[in-house]
């Protein structure tokens, strides 16, 4: 929300002000008004806006002199001057002090909205680097006013991360592609201290829910990313009060050579996945197992895949692989699995990251961790081990006569992929491989045959029904497609039909 402020002295002018405001809509709102300098100063420090529209003719202190004084004690606001004259010097003296626009009264509402459109980028950038302003003297323990830091910091929970190793490497472009997957609208994320000569890079996140299940996913795409220049990530346990962040960095960088597991009361410690795992074994991984894994998996082989998952565990127990790279393997392949089946519904909420750690937790040997892990995917996706053995031919014929003794009830192509429980991709590849057609073409074939069965059946139906009834949007697309393969319209082909039954009678 872009937080607005108006000062004038005009009852009347301030009350149709912030009706315009309300009739333009969007992210702004007007917190407070004020009738004089003195009380619009006092104003800003409580209710803090990003903009203030000024009057420049104010009694006793007039606009020009108030908007010199806003400049002066708060940096982060945006002062724009409105006036009733159209006079040229006012507006060059307006401008001189820095005024960020000049409105003539009465306000068009259009040129409102759109100085509003061009100061939101501003006002966003303002909001940010108050909040790095702050951050940096909350490192250096300045005390700030609880006001002060609740003005710019209203999450709930907040967390630390300290990258340690060759911060300087980080790509930050990356940080901010693999932080927007993570986070919801309202949360975000600071650099605090980049640029500083350290060996460790600190981020603060600002999240309106305690998971730190967020972080660690974050973490450990920024350590797959880093390419060797982060050594490890440290997470601090989620506090609530910014004044605290100069202490907690303090604990952290003590206890950080300490804290080897992950889960302990103060951080968790990320190792180095990439010196675990080198280049060229990740490169096989990828190729060898990942990509095989993901093509059973689009093709519908569910026993393909087992047995490609219990050929992928076997290396990674022979090449002593880590937990932790394992767990984020196997999360990755979820993610996949549930790309090509669907999720049951009792399942929706389940925590699938922290299933997988548990099974891999529990598990002894590659043999267990497979078998459980297959166990869990069967649990809560809809796999059907039957289907997924038909073969291609008998599935294609299941097909067929499931559609013409179907065809009649308005199906979806989104309805037939989940009868068979398969992927519109591989429905086509089928369709495709023994009807020489997509399977849309194909389909709307069939319904075309069945069309011209029932205009000679039942001479009587309207065509509008007759589009309905075989799942057509509307008659006239209906009619349109008939035509482009039949060469006559649904209407010339039964009176086509009609005068060739007359005439054989």
């Amino acid at each position: 929300m872009i937080r607005i402020m108006t000062v004038d002295d005009e009852p009347f002018f301030i009350s149709d002000f912030r009706e315009t405001i309300e009739m333009i809509g969007g992210d702004y709102q007007v917190v407070c008004e004020a009738y004089d300098a003195q009380d619009a100063l006092q104003k800003i420090m409580v209710y803090k806006p990003d903009i203030v529209f000024i009057d420049i003719k104010l009694p006793r202190v007039d606009g020009i002199s108030l908007l010199k004084k806003v400049r002066e004690q708060y940096a982060y606001v945006i002062p724009i001057i409105l006036s009733g004259y159209s006079d040229f010097n006012l507006a060059r003296e307006a401008l001189r002090a820095e005024a960020e626009d000049y409105l003539l009264k009465p306000i068009d509402k259009q040129q409102l909205c759109t100085v509003l459109k061009n100061k939101t980028d501003k006002v966003m950038s303002l909001r940010r680097k108050a909040q790095q302003d702050l951050l940096s003297s909350c490192l250096k323990n300045t005390d700030i006013t609880n006001d002060v830091i609740k003005a710019h910091f209203n999450h709930h929970w907040y967390y630390l991360l300290m990258i340690n190793g060759d911060p300087s490497k980080l790509d930050l472009n990356k940080l901010e592609e693999i932080a927007g997957c993570f986070l919801a609208d309202a949360e975000n994320y600071w650099i605090i201290n980049q640029g500083a000569a350290e060996d460790n890079l600190l981020i603060l996140f600002g999240l309106n829910r305690n998971k730190n299940c967020v972080l660690k996913e974050i973490a450990a795409m920024l350590l797959q990313d880093s390419k060797n220049n982060i050594s490890s990530i440290i997470i601090s346990d989620p506090f609530f009060e910014i004044k605290s962040l100069s202490s907690i960095v303090e604990k952290m960088k003590a206890e950080k050579e300490f804290k080897q597991v992950l889960g302990q009361p103060l951080t968790a410690l990320y190792e180095n996945i990439q010196s675990s795992v080198s280049k060229v074994l990740y490169y096989f991984i990828k190729t060898e197992h990942e990509t095989k894994l993901h093509t059973a998996l689009w093709t519908h082989h569910w026993s393909d895949f087992r047995q490609l998952l219990w050929e992928t565990l076997k290396t990674f127990q022979e090449k002593k692989l880590s937990k932790n790279f394992i767990k984020k393997f196997l999360f990755r392949l979820t993610i996949e699995v549930e790309k090509n089946y669907p999720l049951r519904p009792q399942f929706i909420e389940l925590d699938i990251g922290n299933n997988i750690k548990q099974i891999i937790e529990k598990a002894t040997d590659f043999e267990a961790l497979a078998n459980e892990y297959l166990s869990f995917l069967m649990k809560i996706f809809e796999i059907n081990d039957v289907n997924e053995l038909t073969d291609e031919e008998k599935l294609m014929s299941l097909i067929e006569n499931y559609l013409e003794k179907n065809i009649t009830k308005n199906l979806s192509v989104n309805k037939i992929c989940k009868h068979f429980r398969i992927s519109q991709p591989k429905m086509n590849r089928i369709v495709r491989k023994y009807k020489n057609m997509s399977f849309v073409a194909y389909f709307t074939l069939l319904k075309i045959e069945q069309a011209k069965k029932i205009l000679i059946e039942q001479p009587k139906m309207p065509i509008n029904t007759l589009a309905y009834t075989l799942g057509f949007s509307d008659n006239l697309y209906f009619s349109k497609v008939f035509k482009k393969m039949t060469s006559y319209t649904p209407t010339q082909y039964r009176e086509l039909f009609s005068i060739e039954k007359k005439q054989s009678g």
